[in-house]
């Protein structure tokens, strides 16, 4: 069954929500708007990438849209309003952001500049979202990060050891090589043409 804002609805709308409430649920819901992707490669795995959830992220942004603007939804057990896909697709059958978009062309002056001011205020909150979401996005994918985490994964005890030595080795050698006398000369500058 579908679900709409009536006139009322948007009368009785809150037009702003604080800055500070706005980014502290835009961080909170960021990390819940992120998916683990596993990566394979020749049959062996590889750190994991992260990658945008637009599911999540529309969820978190309706959910966001009826409990600040228009307290909507009623608190689970843990005092949390929470949108299920199912309460989502009930909103989104009356095309709840099409909805606050006819509004702005009201008669009614009142109800004309509260449809403005929630889209412009919901929108300020879906960007701070996004940004959100591609900094945990650019911090978990980060290719230096994923690197140390494959490398500390796949070295064992053994396996540092024997590089331990071969870098000895090779150090060594260096050191012998560094010590022989040389066995070209530089050229004298009358020799340069």
């Amino acid at each position: 069954m579908s679900k709409f804002l009536t006139e009322q609805d948007i009368l009785e709308a809150t037009t702003y929500v604080p800055i500070a409430t706005k980014a502290a649920c835009a961080r909170s819901f960021a990390e819940e708007c992120i998916s683990k992707v596993e990566i394979k490669l020749d049959g062996e795995a590889l750190p994991s990438m992260y990658q945008e959830n637009p599911f999540m992220k529309s969820l978190y942004g309706m959910n966001f849209l009826l409990n600040q603007y228009f307290n909507k939804l009623e608190p689970n057990e843990e005092g949390m309003c929470t949108l299920s896909s199912a309460d989502y697709d009930e909103w989104g059958e009356g095309n709840i952001f099409n909805a606050i978009e006819r509004y702005k062309a009201s008669k009614n002056k009142e109800i004309r500049d509260k449809a403005f001011d929630i889209s412009a205020d919901y929108r300020e909150f879906y960007r701070m979202l996004g940004t959100e979401i591609a900094s945990l996005l650019a911090e978990k994918n980060d290719i230096l990060s994923r690197f140390v985490e494959f490398f500390s994964a796949s070295i064992t005890p053994e396996t540092f050891s024997q590089l331990l030595s071969q870098v000895k080795e090779v150090s060594k050698e260096i050191d012998e090589y560094a010590a022989k006398p040389k066995e070209w000369q530089k050229p004298q500058l009358s020799e340069v043409k």
